[in-house]
């Protein structure tokens, strides 16, 4: 056959946009407003910083709908080029009559890009426009199977065609194979993971098109199936589900997207989330919304760019809702779907072609059945509300014809719990030697103590590898930790992290080598499922680097993911921190709403436990800090033996009593947390648990018998105070007299000479 290289071109763009709205059908909604909407809120305190919606990409999922297209995407926005191939088998010649009709099909494809783009990608296609024949016939190469050779049939493709097609230059090839000889599934399809190599580059990108795709008798256009299986090029996901046994394919975002089902009369403009992924929708169209507010914002349809916009709110780590307008226009002209506001959920952690973006529908609209025709009925009109099940609310106040006006409350957002019961873990072995007894934290939960949450510390960033303590994370050592952790959060308790402390290395690393020992942090995080991260800063620290760890947890795990600090509590009542040199009131007025709460530290002579000493901190930072005591969290030593001298030990009665004046005095006091839970008081480490539940309840008001004087501490003669049992809830007066029977525990807190274990 004679071989030729034909230049298809670059395709202007200025003849390829998408019909203004001044030509497009009217909307089916009321007439237009004078003014066209705008994708900015009325209150701009509702807005948070783009990268707030940015979430990451995790990188051990197939074509995420994370924000980050992934590192083997073909550049969106610019000038791509493409090489197209046409092969055909031993047993499945080409018809080169059929060549032209084929091309047709591709440029038509090529066009629909740079619609859906508004000619912010442009692509440059050259074609070897004749057949190339592969050493083996169709069956070999498995098209169609589960065992399908892709790799195989892309290199001998290119191998066929070196001799005549320059690869030096191509970003991405369409691959063209003659499919009458398949007997299998023969739909086209895209792979940016090949490691094919030709003059001088790795060709990992990829699109295998069948001929039944493109020809005359197609089930589908060919323009939008090649534009679709090019959104795969640029790093976008299947919308559609592979697996149809749980229901109908087109389930996720019904007709909604051209990477979801392709129905003839569906919508094909990309959702909004994906327009600002691939950069061709602009930073000032997107609304990223903060929690506990209440916004309301003007959507113009995402059909017209110059006016489209979006409402985002992060959820988590994974998920995003959006909400946007859609309107019969522009690209989306002869759509059947409903207009209105659509809803939607995007799920990063969900691979493609398993519904990684769900449309959703108004308070008790949902179908009963989810398929392209419930799903086109999905978009909101005024009146209509969705409650998510985060609790964030979408309600429609009004649409014209150029978009919605929508209010979205995202209050529920926020943490706004009270009265916390916290215990900071780290010595899960007494001396932290293997060879003692494991102290499980999950009395905690077992013992019904009220405890919320549970810190553990420490985690250090050494300049080589990251260490709890004095083992890697994932030393046996810490098994059954993680396995206690894991039931506790089964149980509604959440686990976090504390990063830092006494000689711990890890500000010092972050502040040196940022990219990396984060990365590390993150990796932790994301491996054994902690809910949130406390930092501990307790060595010099410029406040940029702790604002940089702050905003990098926010960002890469959302509005839910729990970030708290433990700083001395004098730094907390208008002094510079001694031990970090921290301005907390700076930090906070920069980054409080990003601060879950503070864990002060009143003991070891940096505060004092006492309502008198707090009382005066919560009215410093009422009146000049700004932490409200919400997020005020008293933290308690546990036992005396846990700083030199028990500093800041002040018996466990006091203390109680100081707990239950505190409660009774400030409402919204934020919480106690102990420090720490191994050798706590009254329990000792046969019964840590103890102490978390007396601190539980008094800060409901419920008090022990007062058994008298405290004996003196004697080494290893036992528990220094009552050792009555903690609850969480009302004992009664039948608990209360079993309290009062209880003498001295005799459960030791170990040897009250041993040497202090540092805090981290």
């Amino acid at each position: 056959m004679n071989r030729r290289l034909l230049p298809a071109g670059v395709i202007a763009a200025a003849a390829l946009l998408i019909p203004t709205l001044a030509s497009a059908p009217a909307s089916a909604l009321a007439p237009a407003a004078p003014a066209a909407p705008t994708a900015v809120p009325a209150d701009a305190s509702s807005l948070q910083p783009l990268a707030r919606c940015q979430m990451p990409t995790p990188p051990d999922v197939d074509f995420s709908e994370g924000y980050s297209l992934g590192r083997e995407a073909m550049p969106a926005t610019g000038t791509g080029r493409i090489t197209t191939l046409y092969v055909d088998f031993p047993d499945a010649p080409g018809d080169d009559a059929a060549l032209a009709g084929y091309e047709d099909a591709l440029d038509g494809g090529q066009q629909s890009v740079s619609e859906l783009s508004e000619g912010k990608l442009q692509l440059d296609r050259t074609a070897d426009e004749a057949w190339a024949e592969m050493p083996y016939p169709t069956a070999h190469y498995g098209i169609g199977t589960d065992d399908e050779l892709s790799d195989e049939l892309l290199a001998d493709a290119v191998a066929a065609t070196d001799a005549v097609v320059d690869f030096s230059q191509t970003d991405a090839i369409w691959l063209v194979f003659e499919s009458s000889a398949v007997t299998g599934d023969v739909r086209s399809h895209a792979m940016n993971d090949a490691t094919v190599t030709a003059d001088g580059r790795t060709l990992n990108r990829a699109v295998l098109f069948s001929t039944a795709d493109l020809g005359p008798t197609a089930e589908l256009s060919p323009a939008w199936v090649v534009a679709h299986e090019n959104g795969h090029t640029l790093g976008l996901a299947d919308l559609y589900f592979n697996d149809t046994s749980a229901g109908d394919a087109s389930r996720g975002t019904g007709p909604f997207d051209l990477m979801g089902y392709l129905d003839d009369d569906g919508s094909r403009e990309l959702l909004a989330w994906n327009q600002w992924r691939l950069g061709w929708l602009a930073d000032d169209a997107v609304s990223c919304l903060r929690p506990g507010k209440t916004t309301t914002l003007e959507l113009g349809a995402v059909e017209d760019s110059a006016t489209a916009g979006v409402a985002l709110i992060r959820l988590s780590a994974s998920t995003v809702l959006a909400v946007e307008s859609r309107r019969s226009v522009g690209i989306d002209a002869a759509s059947t779907a409903a207009e209105g506001a659509l809803v939607y959920r995007i799920d990063a952690s969900v691979p493609s072609g398993d519904g990684p973006v769900e449309v959703q529908f108004a308070d008790g609209a949902a179908p009963q059945v989810r398929d392209a025709a419930t799903i086109s009925a999905a978009p909101l009109q005024p009146g209509d509300t969705y409650t998510d099940e985060s609790g964030v609310t979408v309600t429609v106040d009004s649409a014209d014809a150029a978009g919605d006006t929508i209010t979205v409350d995202t209050n529920a957002l926020v943490h706004t719990d009270t009265k916390r019961t916290i215990a900071y873990y780290q010595t899960s072995r007494v001396d932290n030697n293997v060879n003692n007894p494991y102290i499980s934290p999950l009395p905690l939960t077992t013992e019904h103590t009220g405890t919320d949450y549970v810190i553990l510390a420490a985690i250090k960033l050494k300049p080589e590898k990251v260490i709890l303590n004095d083992h890697t994370p994932d030393d046996p050592y810490y098994t059954p930790v993680w396995a206690d952790l894991a039931a506790m959060q089964q149980q509604g308790v959440r686990v976090i992290g504390m990063i830092g402390g006494d000689q711990n290395p890890s500000w010092q690393t972050l502040s040196t080598d940022f990219d990396v020992q984060y990365g590390r942090l993150k990796e932790l995080i994301v491996k054994h499922h902690l809910d949130g991260i406390d930092l501990d800063v307790e060595t010099p620290t410029a406040i940029e680097v702790v604002e940089l760890v702050i905003d990098s947890l926010r960002n890469d795990f959302g509005p839910t993911f729990l970030i708290t600090l433990s700083p001395v509590a004098r730094g907390m009542e208008g002094e510079i921190d001694g031990l970090s040199q921290l301005d907390y009131d700076q930090l906070y007025e920069d980054r409080g709403e990003d601060i879950d709460w503070f864990n002060l530290q009143t003991y070891c002579g940096w505060g004092e436990p006492t309502e008198e000493y707090f009382s005066k901190v919560i009215a410093y930072q009422a009146g000049v800090g700004g932490a409200p005591a919400s997020k005020l969290v008293m933290g308690v030593l546990s036992n005396p033996i846990n700083c030199p001298g028990g500093n800041g030990w002040i018996g466990l009665r006091p203390l109680l009593e100081e707990v239950d004046d505190l409660a009774a005095k400030h409402a919204d006091f934020g919480g106690v947390a102990t420090w720490e839970y191994y050798n706590s008081d009254p329990g000792g480490t046969s019964a840590p648990w103890r102490l978390n539940g007396l601190l539980t309840d008094a800060m409901n008001g419920i008090l022990p018998p007062d058994p008298g004087p405290e004996p003196t501490p004697v080494p290893g003669a036992g528990s220094s105070t009552l050792a009555a049992t903690g609850s969480g809830y009302d004992p009664g007066p039948v608990a209360l007299l079993a309290l009062l029977a209880l003498a001295l525990g005799a459960g030791s807190f170990g040897a009250i000479t041993r040497r202090r274990r540092a805090r981290g």
